[in-house]
């Protein structure tokens, strides 16, 4: 199974049950983690280990429920285009919005862990993508 295809089995999974088991042992143990996130919010410090992207979606609660994610690339350099829409019934109100993951594999294990949130609104794609080669890529529904 090539790098693509393992990732998507893997964040399906996650996403769907909040066990980020599997994907913890696709992490290196120094992975490289940072999260760029909507223009006008402050921004994150990069920040390295397994427990700071495990820290990251555990503490996003089920919100990640709601998480659909495709997964592009080859060889060492994965896309994940995602999206996430859900409604507070009691407020009939529908959020939602796009996000990208930017990750480097190297001998099997994410080395390299981007999240890009609000991707409609975010500069930092075209900054922080360079190689991911994202012109061509977007999320089908």
């Amino acid at each position: 199974m090539n790098n693509t295809a393992l990732l998507q089995q893997i964040l399906d999974e996650a996403f769907a049950t909040r066990d980020f088991r599997s994907l913890a042992s696709h992490l290196a143990e120094d992975v490289v983690f940072e999260v760029t996130p909507p223009q006008g919010m402050p921004t994150t410090p990069e920040r390295r280990g397994k427990q700071e992207v495990l820290d990251y979606f555990t503490g996003l609660g089920d919100i990640v429920t709601f998480w659909q994610v495709r997964c592009f690339g080859d060889g060492e350099r994965v896309v994940v285009v995602g999206a996430e829409s859900f409604t507070m019934p009691r407020y009939d109100v529908t959020l939602g919005g796009e996000f990208a993951l930017l990750l480097h594999v190297c001998d099997g294990l994410i080395t390299r862990f981007l999240i890009i949130e609000e991707l409609a609104e975010s500069p930092a794609l075209e900054e922080k993508a360079g190689s991911y080669q994202l012109s061509a890529i977007s999320y089908q529904r």
